[in-house]
């Protein structure tokens, strides 16, 4: 659970779960439910606390990104390490120091000016 209560500490990894990231490899029949591990969306996914730096000559590493054992197919967790220097980040601090800050999934790496800078942005809560 990740809330002001609860905030992620520089060097843990968070976990978000998504939907809509596409056709998995291998391919999963819709609406069942995971088995295991196995399954990736069939295209890589990148995060960031940062917005993305679209003039990168080489793209990020891509997110560990799976299917989750028991839940549907459809439902992916994406693990994202919490860096070091996320009290450095832009956000809102409460009188406990915990930072609510954003990250960034994006599920293609656009190399035009007009393309938004992620496809989702979450709100989570660091110390």
């Amino acid at each position: 659970m990740n809330d002001a209560a609860h905030p992620a500490v520089a060097g843990s990894t968070l976990t978000l779960f998504a939907t809509g990231m596409g056709a998995a490899n291998p391919p999963v029949v819709s609406g069942s439910v995971a088995h295991s591990m196995a399954s990736q969306p069939a295209e890589p996914i990148w995060s960031s606390f940062d917005q993305f730096n679209m003039s990168l000559s080489a793209d990020p590493p891509a997110d560990a990104v799976s299917t989750v054992p028991g839940y549907v197919s459809a439902v992916f967790q994406v693990r994202i390490p919490v860096p070091a220097n996320v009290r450095n980040m832009s956000g809102v601090t409460d009188a406990n120091g915990v930072l609510r800050t954003g990250v960034n999934l994006q599920y293609q790496i656009y190399s035009e000016a007009y393309a938004p800078p992620a496809s989702n942005r979450v709100g989570v809560y660091v110390k």
